[in-house]
């Protein structure tokens, strides 16, 4: 598999994103899935996804935003509360293939 870029993105591009991209890169890691992990502001998100890099965002602050490239947008809380962690990181590990 090519490798993956994923954004990352909480309110303030630092705490809540901090630890799911923490997870994710464990994760990935583990798995042996090559990607790229890019950290912001969920006020970002638009702008960073209309050039097509983004295979994938995850968010911790709600996954409403427009996204006219249609990419896979998950929600990161599950990876911060435990709640539903192994059915979310098989779905996003899912949505890169």
């Amino acid at each position: 598999m090519e490798k993956k870029n994923i954004l990352v993105v909480c309110g303030n591009g630092a705490a809540t994103s901090t630890m799911v991209l923490q997870t994710l890169k464990e994760m990935f890691d583990e798995k042996g899935v090559r990607v790229e992990l890019a950290q912001k502001k969920v006020q970002e998100v638009n702008e960073l996804i209309k050039d097509d890099y983004y295979d994938m965002v995850v968010s911790t602050s709600g996954t409403d935003f427009v996204n006219p490239h249609s990419i896979p947008v998950f929600s990161g809380v599950p990876l911060l509360t435990g709640l539903g962690k192994e059915q979310m990181l098989d779905d996003v590990l899912a949505a890169l293939k």
